[in-house]
């Protein structure tokens, strides 16, 4: 072990007399800081009401994120330090140093570990020479420490790879460029495999997924250390170190046997397989605060329940973007249980495998918002929703033997759900018939049968006997569903029964004569939405057209248990006239959703749920087809439909995550970011004026 520590002292010492290290140093310390100190002030430049519509944080910007800690050290770690392990050994193969070296006393191995071990240290040193930069925020906000202290873990790991390829490639050649070049030959594909992930279909997207380095620094950007990543580094860093000793070895080089090559193919099998085994069995450990990165338990109790594989195919364009973020959930599920299995895929890159998932011809016309199917045995699932509750719900559905039937509440002067014109929803029936097993009508004045797992009241326009309001409701207080379309021309007595679950109709009928469709301002435009499930997907992208909509509102009725949130709203430009003819001024909520906890008739726990939407008119046939209207009635459907929705239990919200800089903040940053490279180009400056002897 000492003429390792003598030689890795050599090392060291030979990179802090040479001016050219201190500019690779100078250039990754100069790229760091320029990167988060751009993101800093973007990020606090953001408004409040932005970050949490979005629900960023410091670390899904400022550690991971575009203009994160994380994108930019790799990128730095990427652009130098293969410069500076290129010299390691094709540096002493030109002086003619490396005969001398290779004859001493010293075995190859020590030689080759030692000066890894020095390049090692000098990377070390660096990393600790960008603690400043992340030290800023602990003055300014509240990061994350366990999620700062994973993005470093992986950045060390990172580098080990970069600097034993970089060793490699400079112990095959003496020219110190063409090592340069073939490491990254060895590390970029590494990287790069990463695109090709959601291409693959299973089971190669998951081999793929287990040698991507890019899958290790997203999941340590996030403050998330995967067992399976670690052993993929350290593996990765020791075959490079052994076809470095094979290489250079004098001995390994004499021989013309074939015992060298069967032992490099030997090592080289006894690491694909420890890469097998540490993916087989891997852990994870979540450092972000409150396990942001981690399956809520619920989850993780469905998974562990499941009797047979479920297959989850997302349909997303690629432009879309929400296709990295909702991949990225999915790989928790896959990583949980070998069970699921995933992929996604642009279904125009595809368009064989719609027909082979199933999908009718108005899905396949839907699928520009974004579509996922479940598959188990014979059932599947349609979702359009992007979140853990989306994902787990459709695990549960598709896997679940119970029937899934909807019903139209008719005899009320309803929307006729079998009428093929434009004021008929058959349409909508015809799309529910894709998804779900049975979808029929029902009249109130008869109980309600048993095995219903929700009703749809589209646009009742005569009153309701208070005897079936009472049925409704009985059967609504032990668990059921309910989607009220309020028709604004008058009210069947709904409201009233709606109002026991803290959203209502109010007589304001809703007019917008700038955000409208083609020009009608009865024809209210929506692109204002809330997070919840159904509109969690949603932006402006995707607007909400409604034809001559009424107004609702979600308010307390005094039921601690009870839960409720509107949906979708108008721009604050829209007018409202009600029935005195006076004018009221927006922004007024178009849909409202409530939901409480409550024990079936058998006793076990479910939600009593219930949907108003101010509108009818838009999800029939003469409009269905406009905007996002198909999903969002199909996603209404789906909340309702599922069962008890599952809540991500965290102690307490995120704090602090919002970032407010002052001047002097600013001229602090300044301050603590441009120190480490002033520090460095001084060192620099000085070693190459004394190389030069002034």
């Amino acid at each position: 072990m000492s003429a390792v520590f003598a030689i890795m002292r050599r090392e060291l010492s030979a990179y802090f007399v040479s001016p050219l290290a201190y500019a690779f140093l100078a250039v990754f310390l100069v790229l760091v800081a320029f990167g988060l100190a751009t993101g800093i002030t973007r990020y606090a430049m953001t408004p409040a009401t932005v970050i949490e519509r979005f629900d960023w944080s410091i670390r899904t910007q400022l550690v991971s994120g575009l203009w994160g800690l994380m994108t930019w050290g790799t990128f730095a770690a990427l652009l130098t330090l293969p410069g500076l392990s290129m010299r390691l050994l094709a540096e002493d193969k030109k002086t003619g140093t490396a005969e001398l070296l290779f004859t001493s006393p010293i075995t190859t191995i020590e030689i080759v570990v030692g000066k890894y071990l020095g390049s090692l240290a000098l990377y070390a040193l660096l990393l600790l020479a960008t603690l400043p930069m992340p030290a800023f925020l602990f003055l300014t906000a509240r990061p994350e420490a366990g999620a700062l202290a994973g993005a470093y873990f992986g950045l060390f790991l990172y580098g080990a790879v970069i600097l034993a390829a970089g060793l490699l490639a400079s112990a095959l050649t003496e020219s110190q460029f063409i090592a340069l070049i073939v490491t990254y030959a060895l590390v970029v594909p590494l990287i790069l495999v990463e695109f090709a992930i959601p291409l693959a279909r299973p089971p190669l997207d998951a081999l793929l997924a287990a040698v991507s380095l890019g899958y290790a620094l997203k999941a340590a950007a996030l403050g998330t250390i995967d067992s399976s990543y670690v052993v993929l580094h350290l593996v990765l860093v020791a075959v490079f170190l052994f076809l470095c000793v094979r290489v250079i070895d004098p001995v390994s080089r004499g021989r013309r046997a074939a015992g060298p090559a069967a032992l490099t193919l030997l090592v080289l099998t006894c690491c694909a397989l420890l890469l097998v085994i540490s993916s087989r069995l891997r852990g994870t450990w979540d450092l972000s605060a409150q396990r942001a990165n981690s399956l809520s338990p619920q989850s993780d109790e469905v998974l562990a329940g499941l009797s047979e594989p479920v297959e989850i195919h997302g349909l997303f364009r690629d432009t879309d973007r929400r296709r990295d973020g909702y991949w990225d959930l999915l790989q928790l599920y896959r990583r949980r249980t070998g069970k699921v299995r995933v992929e996604i895929f642009d279904p125009n890159a595809r368009p064989g495998a719609l027909a082979a998932l199933g999908l009718a011809p108005q899905d396949r016309d839907a699928i520009g918002d974004g579509v996922s199917v479940a598959i188990a045995g014979d059932r599947r699932v349609l979702f359009r929703g992007v979140g853990e509750e989306d994902v787990t719900n459709a695990i549960l559905e598709a896997g679940s033997v119970a029937p899934r039937r909807v019903g139209f509440i008719r005899g009320c002067g309803e929307r006729d759900p079998n009428a093929l014109a434009d004021s008929g929803m058959s349409q909508a029936r015809d799309a529910l018939l894709a998804e779900y097993d049975d979808v029929f009508d029902l009249r109130l004045d008869a109980p309600i049968p048993d095995g219903v797992t929700m009703l749809i009241a589209a646009g009742c326009q005569s009153a309701i006997p208070q005897a079936d309001l009472d049925r409704l409701g009985a059967w609504l207080s032990n668990g059921g569903r309910l989607l009220v379309l309020a028709d604004p021309s008058g009210d069947p007595g709904l409201s009233a029964l709606t109002s026991r679950w803290g959203v209502r109709s109010i007589p304001v009928k809703v007019l917008d004569r700038r955000s409208n469709l083609r020009g009608q301002p009865e024809i209210p435009v929506a692109t204002r939405y809330s997070k919840h499930a159904i509109v969690g997907g949603f932006s402006a992208a995707f607007p909400l057209a409604l034809p001559l909509p009424g107004a609702v509102e979600e308010f307390e009725p005094g039921d601690p248990a009870l839960f409720h949130e509107k949906l979708v709203s108008s721009s604050p430009e829209a007018e409202g006239l009600t029935p005195a003819g006076t004018r009221t001024q927006g922004p007024f909520t178009f849909a409202a959703a409530a939901w409480k906890p409550v024990a079936n008739p058998d006793g076990r726990a479910t939600e009593v749920r219930v949907v108003l939407v101010g509108d009818a008119a838009f999800a029939t046939n003469g409009f269905l087809a406009e905007s996002s209207n198909r999903n969002f009635f199909l996603n209404c459907v789906g909340w309702l439909s599922r069962s008890r929705g599952l809540m991500s239990i965290r102690p307490d919200p995120l704090k602090g995550q919002t970032l407010t800089l002052s001047r002097r903040d600013y001229a602090l940053m300044q301050v603590m970011f441009a120190a480490p490279i002033g520090v460095v180009l001084l060192v620099g400056l000085g070693v190459f004026l004394r190389r030069r002897g002034l």
